[in-house]
């Protein structure tokens, strides 16, 4: 099923969702996939292969950016967030996005406070 078609203003997205009579899925693989702990961080070029398969798995939306991923991208590897965006968004318009937006995501991560 697709939940968004390029061109939707947010109020149609929203009488859409409404009217569903199930529940929506979410992937955080994307975003997942470029913070790993195993060191094996994804680029662009590895995410823009799997992007057509995301379009087509009929998700509602895809977290695709944020958290150690924006830091990663920005500091270590000088790739633009906004740039990987507009490509994900082309190879993926069926499916919303979603960035991770937390507090420390802008001023970069660090280390965890121990309690």
């Amino acid at each position: 099923m697709i939940f968004v078609k390029p061109g939707m203003s947010p109020k149609e997205i929203v009488r859409a969702v409404r009217a569903l009579k199930g529940v929506c899925l979410t992937s955080v693989g994307m975003r997942d996939a470029g913070q790993s702990d195993f060191k094996n961080r994804h680029r662009i070029y590895d995410l823009k292969t799997l992007a057509p398969y995301y379009n087509a798995m009929g998700l509602f939306s895809a977290e695709t950016h944020g958290g150690a991923r924006w830091h990663v991208g920005i500091m270590n590897r000088r790739e633009s967030p906004f740039e990987e965006g507009g490509i994900l968004r082309e190879l993926m318009p069926n499916v919303l996005h979603r960035p991770l937006s937390a507090k420390r995501t802008c001023g970069g991560t660090g280390p965890i406070r121990r309690m």
